[in-house]
C-alpha cells in the first residue's frame, strides 16, 4: 500500500501498475491474483479454450469472427478487457455491414464476440458483458431460396468439371448444400 502511495504522490501510479501491486498483496495474503487481460489476450485466450470442445468448422467460425473483431479495434485491442464498450461491438458490426456483410454473418460476429465474453464475465475477468444488450440486426434482406430447376441443374453439370459434378449431384440427389457436399471425407 505505501508503493502505491507513493507511486500516486509522484504521478506514476498507472492502472497496469495498480494491478500488479493489488495482485501481490493478494499473493501475500495468500489469495489467487486476479487475472488481467487485454482484448487481444483474452480473445486469444477463449479461442485456445475452445479447441477441442468444438467442431473443426465452429472452430474457423470462431477464429474468423475474433479476427475480424481485434482487428477492428486496431490499437483499442490493446487496452484492458475491462474498457471493451457495447459501442466497439456496434461500431464493429456496423461497420462490417457497411463492408458488405450480410445481416445474418453480422449478427453472428457478434454472437461469437458476446460467447467469448460470457466467459470472461462467467470467470469473473468483466463483471459485465458489452456484447449482451446488443440486439441483433433485423434481417430484411432475406429471399426465399428455390430449388434449382431440372433446366438449370443440366447446366450445372455441363459446366462443371468432375470433382465439382459430384457436389451437383449430391445436392440433387442426396439434398446437400453446396458446403456439405464438398465437405464429405470419404
Amino acid at each position: 500500500v505505501a508503493e502505491a502511495g507513493d507511486l500516486a504522490a509522484k504521478g506514476g501510479l498507472t492502472l497496469d501498475k495498480a494491478r500488479d501491486l493489488v495482485g501481490r498483496m493478494m499473493v501475500v495474503k495468500g489469495l489467487d491474483a486476479p487475472e488481467y487481460y487485454t482484448v487481444r489476450g483474452w480473445m486469444a485466450e477463449w479461442i485456445e479454450q475452445k479447441e477441442g470442445s468444438a467442431s473443426e468448422s465452429s472452430m474457423k467460425t470462431y477464429r474468423h469472427a475474433v479476427t475480424k473483431f481485434v482487428g477492428s479495434l486496431k490499437d483499442a485491442a490493446d487496452r484492458g478487457l475491462e474498457h471493451l464498450t457495447d459501442k466497439d461491438i456496434r461500431t464493429f458490426r456496423d461497420g462490417e455491414k457497411k463492408l458488405g456483410k450480410s445481416v445474418t454473418t453480422c449478427n453472428q460476429f457478434v454472437k461469437v464476440v458476446r460467447m467469448a465474453l460470457r466467459v470472461a464475465r462467467i470467470r469473473g475477468v468483466i463483471r459485465r458483458n458489452p456484447a449482451e444488450g446488443l440486439p441483433p440486426l433485423v434481417n430484411t434482406e432475406r429471399a426465399r431460396r428455390l430449388p434449382f430447376t431440372l433446366p438449370e441443374v443440366k447446366l450445372m453439370l455441363k459446366a462443371a468439371n468432375w470433382e465439382w459434378r459430384g457436389a451437383v449431384l449430391l445436392g440433387l440427389y442426396g439434398g446437400l448444400r453446396v458446403k456439405d457436399a464438398t465437405d464429405l471425407r470419404w
